[in-house]
C-alpha cells in the first residue's frame, strides 16, 4: 500500500491482529524503516462489531487513512457509524 503525506510517499505494510475483545486491529508500518506509521482501527468497547467489521479512527493524524484503505481494497466503504468519545467512527467491512 502507498500513501502520500507530509510531502512524501510512504510504502506501507499492513499488520492484522486482534484487540483483547476480539475485534480486528490494523496497524500500518513504514516499509522504509519498519516503524509503525499509524494504527488505523479503534477498539470500541461499548459497541458490538460483527466479525469482519472494523471501526476506523478519524483523528487528524489519520486523515486520509479511510480513503487509502478503501483504495487499497482492504475495506469497503463505511456502512455504519459509531459515536464514541473519539468522535464519529466509520464502520467498514474487511475485504
Amino acid at each position: 500500500m502507498h500513501r502520500s503525506s507530509d510531502g512524501g510517499e510512504h510504502s506501507l505494510s499492513l499488520n492484522f491482529t486482534k484487540y483483547h475483545n476480539g475485534q480486528t486491529s490494523i496497524t500500518l508500518y513504514d516499509n522504509a524503516d519498519g516503524m509503525p506509521y499509524v494504527h488505523a482501527t479503534v477498539c470500541v468497547e461499548d459497541e458490538l462489531l460483527k466479525d469482519g467489521e472494523v471501526a476506523i479512527g478519524n483523528s487528524l493524524e489519520m486523515a486520509g487513512i479511510l480513503d487509502s484503505l478503501i483504495d487499497a481494497k482492504v475495506i469497503d466503504f463505511p456502512h455504519a457509524f459509531i459515536q464514541s468519545e473519539l468522535g464519529r467512527l466509520p464502520v467498514c467491512r474487511l475485504i
